[in-house]
């Protein structure tokens, strides 16, 4: 049975009115078990953001989102570099400020969340990783280590912390306190067609197949979901692979030399290219994979995206179960909360709760 897709609400933001099914499309040989509807009703509980006139919810990019063990709100900026703390109802508790200080932040890619409360931020700008906290009512650096790996993703696996970048052939990495793999697993998926780029080649294969990555608590394992690829594995905390599948309908981007000394991604006409964005638990026996959609030219008015293609697969066999392209870009999600974020018009994020 095909998935059955819902439909785009007409405001990402207008969750206080969204409800939204996925179809979870029985594999199994049962017949009588069928296809389920699972209902996603949602209350919103604080909108994080404005255009202008507030220093504290002024954005320049969002890019990542946490709910924090003690259930803050912690916001990633990628334009206004930095790490913005709000409390459980969306109220503005501490910002890090951009910089290359101690407890500073110049350039964030990535963020998780331990079970302390704190958060970990990787910080290419300043080649670390850090851990902060709060404290007082302002954020504090706990701790950090020097790291020369670029990432877009990070996790915590008990204290455990991982990484996703391509090294010696393999892309997901569990790093030590010195910042560099003690473990490495996930070789790296075979792209064809690079050949063509030269010294480009390196640069546009880790576009393609670096994962975004999601520690299962659950199960003890680690998710790896290419950054432009239809591949996703799961792997245990030995390295040792768990299950493989190759989702369908995911499309690579295409890159190509147009002037001497650059190289440019390409977007199918048809197609497109689709982008991993999300990679969270859904529930203790699933995990939503979020890809967007990109084709050539600019999305629709109010739209920072084409379409948003999301994938429910089992956490135990990596089937795919449910499919839906009416979900918003969910960042985070802890128990019954989650957060969603946009940048058109402006950026910001919502906070809402499933019931």
């Amino acid at each position: 049975m095909s998935p059955v897709r819902a439909s785009a609400p007409t405001s990402q933001a207008a969750l206080a009115a969204y409800a939204v099914g996925l179809c979870l499309a029985c594999h199994g040989k049962d017949p009588a078990i069928g296809a389920t509807r699972l209902g996603w009703s949602v209350d919103t509980v604080a909108v994080i953001g404005v255009s202008d006139g507030d220093s504290t919810q002024e954005f320049g990019q969002l890019i990542a989102a946490e709910i924090s063990a003690i259930g803050d709100v912690v916001l990633l900026d990628l334009r206004r570099p930095g790490i913005f703390w709000f409390d459980q109802a969306g109220r503005f508790k501490s910002a890090t400020r951009p910089g290359r200080g101690p407890g500073e932040v110049a350039q964030p890619r990535a963020i998780t969340v331990d079970s302390r409360g704190g958060v970990v931020v990787l910080d290419p700008g300043n080649a670390r990783i850090a851990y902060f906290r709060v404290s007082d009512g302002r954020v504090v650096l706990d701790s950090s280590i020097h790291t020369p790996y670029v990432t877009g993703s990070l996790c915590l696996l008990g204290e455990r912390l991982y990484a996703g970048f391509l090294r010696d052939g393999m892309v997901a990495h569990a790093l030590g306190s010195d910042g560099h793999p003690l473990l490495s697993f996930g070789p790296a998926p075979e792209v064809t067609g690079l050949e063509a780029l030269g010294q480009f080649a390196t640069q546009a294969q880790r576009q393609i197949i670096e994962p975004r990555l999601l520690c299962d608590s659950f199960q003890d394992r680690v998710v790896l979901a290419g950054r432009s690829h239809a591949l996703v594995r799961a792997y245990d905390t030995t390295g040792h692979l768990s299950w493989s599948v190759q989702l369908g309908d995911i499309h690579s981007v295409g890159f190509e030399v147009r002037h001497p000394g650059t190289v440019e991604g390409v977007f199918d006409d048809v197609h497109g290219a689709s982008f991993v964005r999300s990679l969270i638990p859904w529930d203790p026996q699933h995990v939503l994979i979020q890809y967007v959609k990109r084709l050539p030219g600019q999305p629709p008015d109010g739209r920072e995206f084409h379409g948003i293609d999301s994938r429910l697969l089992d956490l135990a066999t990596g089937a795919e179960v449910a499919r839906s392209d009416g979900l918003p870009l969910l960042a985070a999600v802890r128990g019954d909360r989650f957060v969603a974020i946009e940048n058109v018009p402006y950026p910001r994020a919502v906070v809402g709760r499933r019931r």
